[in-house]
């Protein structure tokens, strides 16, 4: 069966011998080209192509002729798509910059450029949240005066600006715009067209993000159901729209519909993209961490030993998937009692993931006391002892975490509690959750090692099945997991909470919304 992309990539190698002495024709070519790359979701294929047109656009016509600065746009969007952050955010900020000075600030290549650059800012490795947000309400309220309410800019200006609103914890805000959204688009475009699709699933993704679990479980089904029809099984919206449900099923408690879909994602990306492509990867990373999570840590190992090293190739050795990447290896060679791999990541992996965090982050030091323990268990006690003098010398602790301060009301008052919670809201209501946590630091404060983690990973579990991602509760039971882990030396699993806690509250991800329309 000869493929779409095949013919492309035949074309894109004749373009080289021909046309020489064409070249304005070749460049046009190129542009289309690179175009039709983009749009199957082959940015890497397409930048290329790309680079080649705008150069030779600069060259011909100057840097401020607009087949230039068009040039420069649709290259950025391709550098963005193929996690290039820092090259697109340099360039959309040019292109933004020539938009204003030859279109003027209200033309709507302006405001299309400006809609692209506060992508750029939203993106992982920028996480630049609310310039995005409030460049996009800018965006929205240029769209509705220079296009009208009704027109398609303005609805997908509406839909990039409940993405930000969502991922800055205005929920409500980016259910009632994903809601009008989905509205307009489905009355100018249709119900399927795959722009209305977008809107569906940035809605689905405005319910999680809002704590209707169930509405967004069926939206997300119907969306993915829709972009299989419309698109078909392996385009890259669809395989976006699995990867959201199956986050969806994480946050619902539903794991085994989670590993399921998770694993045929992989299956469709490694088929379309390969594993060197970021798509590919990911899903690699994502699925090796499910089956961590899932205590399946024989099927993680095997498939994090595949990712990690293609991840550091890929994405970067920095990249916070490729230290998400590690922490979870880490933590199945320490439940399958491979300590000396163990510490051979963890000496890798904890250089980064300070880096990452910060110095001053509470959970570097005990990261670093387990590594020193490894140290001592297998009789590197000179190691252990320089780790520790290099955390008194840093200020840190050179002992484990401390225990979760007493409560001053005592345990009986507290399961009392939780009981009269879950009698008076039904065993989901974020009381009850709240009741769970702050039972489970008071059990671990007394010492009840065993019956604090228990109750601190069910209320964990429980607040991610019946809250918003980013909900304080969630983040709340997180920290309070994380620091009962410390007490009984779970270190790698106490580390990789810290870092899910700050993709949560510090990177501004796009778990809670895809990623704008170019």
């Amino acid at each position: 069966t000869i493929r779409v992309v095949d013919l492309l990539d035949k074309a894109a190698k004749n373009l080289e011998s021909d046309l020489s002495s064409q070249p304005r024709r070749k460049a046009n070519l190129r542009a289309t080209l690179g175009t039709t790359y983009q749009s199957l979701g082959l940015a890497r294929q397409a930048i290329p192509l790309q680079e080649q047109v705008r150069d030779f656009y600069r060259e011909a016509f100057g840097p401020e002729h607009p087949e230039t600065i068009w040039a420069m746009i649709n290259l950025a969007t391709s550098y963005r798509e193929a996690d290039r952050v820092v090259e697109a955010l340099k360039l959309q900020e040019q292109a933004l910059l020539l938009c204003r000075k030859v279109f003027g600030p209200e033309n709507t290549n302006t405001i299309g450029a400006m809609g692209n650059l506060a992508t750029c800012l939203f993106r992982e490795g920028i996480g630049r949240v609310e310039e995005a947000l409030k460049m996009r309400e800018e965006v929205l309220a240029l769209s509705r005066k220079v296009n009208g309410p009704e027109h398609r800019d303005t609805f997908t200006a509406m839909d990039n600006l409940a993405a930000s609103c969502i991922a800055a914890g205005r929920g409500e805000e980016g259910y009632a715009l994903s809601s009008e959204s989905v509205r307009l688009s489905s009355k100018l475009l249709g119900p399927e067209h795959p722009d209305t699709l977008t809107a569906m699933h940035n809605l689905a993704a405005a319910c999680d993000a809002t704590g209707r679990r169930e509405e967004a479980i069926k939206r997300h089904e119907e969306v993915l159901a829709l972009f299989r029809k419309v698109l078909g099984p392996d385009h890259f919206h669809t395989l976006g729209a699995m990867n959201y449900l199956a986050i969806s099923y994480h946050g619902a408690g539903r794991l085994d519909d989670e590993l399921k879909l998770r694993e045929e994602t992989l299956a469709l990306r490694l088929k379309v993209n390969g594993p060197e492509h970021p798509g590919g990867l990911k899903a690699m990373i994502s699925l090796g961490g499910a089956y961590s999570w899932a205590d399946r840590d024989d099927e993680a190992i095997k498939l994090l030993e595949e990712a990690l090293p293609l991840s550091r190739k890929v994405l970067g050795p920095e990249h916070s998937e490729t230290i998400g990447a590690m922490f979870s290896l880490a933590a199945s060679y320490s439940t399958a009692g491979r300590e000396d791999e163990e510490i051979k990541l963890l000496e890798e992996a904890l250089p980064l993931g300070r880096k990452l965090l910060g110095t001053g982050n509470a959970a570097m030091p005990p990261a670093v006391n387990h590594l020193a323990d490894l140290y001592e268990k297998t009789g590197r006690k000179d190691e252990a002892a320089a780790l520790r003098k290099e955390l008194a010398d840093e200020g840190a602790s050179a002992t484990p975490a401390p225990k979760p301060a007493p409560s001053t009301v005592d345990i009986k008052t507290l399961e009392a509690a939780l009981e009269l919670a879950r009698k008076d809201h039904g065993p989901e209501h974020a009381n009850v959750i709240t009741a769970m946590t702050e039972l489970a630091a008071a059990y671990g404060a007394d010492g009840s090692g065993r019956k604090s983690i228990k109750l601190g990973e069910d209320a964990l579990a429980l607040a991610r099945r019946a809250l918003p991602a980013g909900d304080p509760r969630v983040i709340e039971a997180m920290n309070v997991l994380a620091t009962l882990y410390r007490l009984v030396d779970r270190n790698v699993e106490a580390t990789r909470l810290e870092l899910e806690m700050k993709t949560l509250v510090g990177d501004g991800r796009e778990n809670h919304g895809k990623p704008a329309r170019p």
